[in-house]
Order: C-alpha cells, then sequence, then structure tokens
C-alpha cells in the first residue's frame, strides 16, 4: 500500500510490450533507461497519452488537451514545457522495470484526460517552489509505508523538505483538479506498486 494521498485540504494509447532488449534491473534502470532506445520510445508518452512514438512538438500539439497546450503557449513556451514533463516521465518510468512501465502506462491512460492534464501541466514546471518543512509528525506519517521508510532513510536530514516537496505537489495536482475527478486520482495513486509510488516520490522531488 502507497504512501496514503488525501485531498486537497491535505495540512487511446498504443501499449508497448517489453522486449528482452528492455530488461533493465531496478538498481540500474535510471543510467541504463538514459540515451537508450527505450528511452526514445518513452520520451514521446506526453505527446500521445503515454504510450505512442515520440512526436514533434507541433504534432504533439494535436493530440494534447487544447487547454494545457494553450497553457503551456504562455507560461515558458510549449516547447519547453513538453520536454519537462517528457524528462519528468522518463524519470519515473526509469526507475521501473519493463513490465511495471507497461501497467504503470495502461494504467494512467485509462484515467480521466482532465486528471492526466493535470498532473502534465505539474511536472512540466520543473520546480515546487518554496516549501516549509514538514513537521516530525509529518515525516512519520510519510515513513509508515514500505516506500515512505526507505526515502526517509534515504534522504536522511533533507526528508523534512523533501516530503514537504511531495505533500506540496500532490496537493498542487489535486487543488486544480475537478473535483469529479479527484476520486479516480487518489484511487489510481493508493493503486500503484510500492516501487512506482516511490518512482513519482523521487522524481517530484528531483525535479523539483
Amino acid at each position: 500500500m502507497t504512501a496514503p494521498i488525501e485531498r486537497p485540504d491535505w495540512g487511446e494509447g498504443t501499449a508497448l510490450v517489453p522486449t528482452e532488449d528492455d530488461a533493465v534491473q531496478p538498481a540500474e534502470a535510471t543510467n541504463a533507461f538514459a540515451n537508450s532506445e527505450v528511452e526514445r520510445r518513452y520520451r514521446g508518452m506526453v505527446a500521445s497519452r503515454m504510450a505512442k512514438a515520440s512526436l514533434p512538438a507541433d504534432e504533439a500539439k494535436g493530440v494534447l488537451a487544447s487547454a494545457l497546450v494553450v497553457e503551456w503557449d504562455v507560461s515558458g513556451g510549449f516547447e519547453a514545457r513538453l520536454a519537462q514533463a517528457q524528462n519528468s516521465a522518463i524519470a519515473v518510468l526509469g526507475r521501473l522495470d519493463p513490465q511495471s512501465r507497461v501497467g504503470f502506462i495502461a494504467d494512467f491512460d485509462a484515467l480521466p484526460e482532465d486528471v492526466r492534464s493535470t498532473v502534465f501541466s505539474e511536472i512540466a514546471l520543473g520546480s515546487a517552489g518554496s516549501v516549509r518543512n514538514a513537521s516530525d509528525a509529518d515525516v512519520s506519517r510519510f515513513a509508515s509505508t514500505s516506500e515512505g521508510s526507505t526515502l526517509v532513510k534515504e534522504w536522511g536530514r533533507r526528508a523534512s523538505r523533501n516530503v514537504a516537496i511531495v505533500r506540496d505537489r500532490i496537493s498542487r495536482i489535486l487543488g486544480r483538479m475537478p473535483a469529479e475527478d479527484i476520486d479516480a486520482a487518489i484511487n489510481w495513486f493508493d493503486a500503484l506498486p510500492p516501487a512506482s509510488a516511490a518512482a513519482i516520490y523521487r522524481m517530484l522531488v528531483e525535479q523539483s
């Protein structure tokens, strides 16, 4: 079970079947994934939900939600935002084994479009902004699951800040989401395997 996600008041993709060449072990996944053929295949995920071959920015505009295209055009330029969103998504997938990537993408693709667009909007920012360190109680709560415990140990003295970043960014995502879609987003996250949840948490911190 993943670390609990709370409501905002918190304090047609193409299936990709892994091949033998994709079989990157978790311990070496991030480095091996970067600059590989697999990475190039997944770089286009944001351009066509989560699982299509890479598309140039002009073609990506034709498959992303129109509101997201307008937002990215206004805030820093579409190509820059698209690249940041792709890099953030790759940071998650690069830490997963091939079969987990396929399941992650399929489940993400099944979410309502507004949920996906809100997630893309957040991970395209590349910054969490200023946050106040999480309290000891909040850090302990985050560490109450296996992936949370692992990350708190991994982060050491940075845990209070990193937990605050994770909470702030997830709260921002849920706060911008249509009310009728929040349950779908939370249920999706709560059902993630620990490794997938941990990959998301790391990305939210590292891409800040």
